[in-house]
């Protein structure tokens, strides 16, 4: 319940404080799930206290609990909030992500490439996202 309200803030009042509050909350309950790791981490992040993301990221807990692609995006979420270009498209080009459109564009929008940007949108006006995955399906 607190990883949803953390996310209720986040998402649809776009309030940080409260997030990180509600999200820290779920984490302290239940520290194995995923989900309240992932989410804490990007609250956290989103509220720029890279430190600590930091060092949620590099716990044993977070590496035991986290998958790779988990672990990749929120990595990439990280550097890209920090306006970090170079780290950013380095991350944007792993396997695990180059299929995720809205991470490439993100990542191309932030460097400037309009090229880019306008060339992935328009492959995605003509194919399906599958909204679980937001993998592409033609």
């Amino acid at each position: 319940m607190y990883r949803k309200l953390a996310a209720a803030y986040d998402e649809i009042l776009n309030d940080d404080t409260n997030a990180i509050a509600y999200y820290k909350k779920a984490y302290e309950i239940d520290s194995t799930n995923s989900s309240n790791l992932i989410g804490y981490v990007g609250a956290l992040s989103e509220g720029k206290m890279f430190k600590e993301a930091k060092r949620l990221m590099e716990s044993e807990n977070y590496k035991s609990v986290v998958s790779e692609n988990g672990h990749i995006r929120s990595l990439w979420y990280y550097y890209y909030l920090q306006n970090n270009k170079s780290k950013t498209i380095e991350l944007s080009k792993n396997n695990l992500l180059t299929n995720q459109y809205f991470v490439q564009v993100l990542t191309y929008a932030q460097i400037g490439d309009r090229k880019n940007v306008d060339s992935i949108n328009k492959l995605l006006s003509l194919i399906h996202i599958s909204e679980p995955t937001r993998q592409a399906e033609i």
